[in-house]
């Protein structure tokens, strides 16, 4: 999910209901990944002789409950104040070490002179 193995929310999902299927079945042109990220994963099975037991039994869930899990993560954990312009303003000019604060690339910073 993280390592763009799945491009969308409910095959990630899919994903950790069946863990130990998925991985084995795992095939990144199936998955929709451009061939030239579909070379070979490498071998799974080390790391599922170490799978969390939390992951490990397959999990079954409703259409619904699916759907439900997807839409919390897609819309409920965005802020729609994070917006480039909002975030710019918590960006600080100074920190207490004295240290040189990080230079973050925002979308429109073309348009916004430096500080």
């Amino acid at each position: 999910m993280h390592n763009g193995a799945f491009l969308t929310l409910e095959r990630a999902i899919r994903h950790h209901l069946d863990v130990m299927a998925s991985a084995l079945a795992y095939d990144p042109v199936a998955e929709g990944l451009d061939r030239d990220l579909a070379g070979s994963p490498g071998p799974i099975e080390p790391v599922l002789a170490r799978l969390d037991p939390l992951v490990a039994a397959p999990r079954r869930l409703a259409d619904e409950q699916l759907d439900q899990i997807v839409s919390f993560l897609r819309d409920g954990l965005l802020d729609p104040r994070a917006t480039p312009a909002h975030l710019r303003e918590l960006i600080p000019e100074r920190v207490p070490s004295g240290r040189p604060t990080l230079t973050f690339e925002l979308p429109g910073d073309e348009d916004v002179p430096p500080r």
